[in-house]
C-alpha cells in the first residue's frame, strides 16, 4: 500500500521546465536579475499556514555555486520574473 500511495503522491506534483532561445544581452540581464532576487529576497509579514496555492523555485549559477530560492505564492519582483515564463 505504501508503494501505491507514494506513486499517487508523485502524480500530484507537476514540475514544468521551459527552454527557449535568448540573445546574449537578454540572458545576461535575466541572470543579473535572478542573482539580485535570490541574494536580496526578504520575506515580509508573518508566515501563514499554507493550505493551497502554488510554489515556484528560482535557480541560477553564481561562480561555482547553484543558488536557489523557493517562494510560495510570489509577489512583487518575484512575480514579475516568474511571469516571464507564464505562457
Amino acid at each position: 500500500m505504501f508503494v501505491k500511495q507514494n506513486e499517487e503522491r508523485i502524480k500530484l506534483f507537476q514540475i514544468d521546465s521551459l527552454s527557449f532561445s535568448a540573445s546574449t544581452r537578454f540572458a545576461e540581464k535575466l541572470h543579473e536579475k535572478m542573482v539580485s532576487l535570490i541574494a536580496n529576497f526578504k520575506a515580509k509579514g508573518v508566515p501563514q499556514i499554507i493550505l493551497d496555492g502554488y510554489s515556484v523555485m528560482f535557480c541560477t549559477v553564481v561562480e561555482d555555486e547553484v543558488w536557489s530560492l523557493s517562494i510560495h505564492m510570489p509577489q512583487g519582483s518575484a512575480l514579475k520574473i516568474y511571469s516571464i515564463t507564464d505562457i
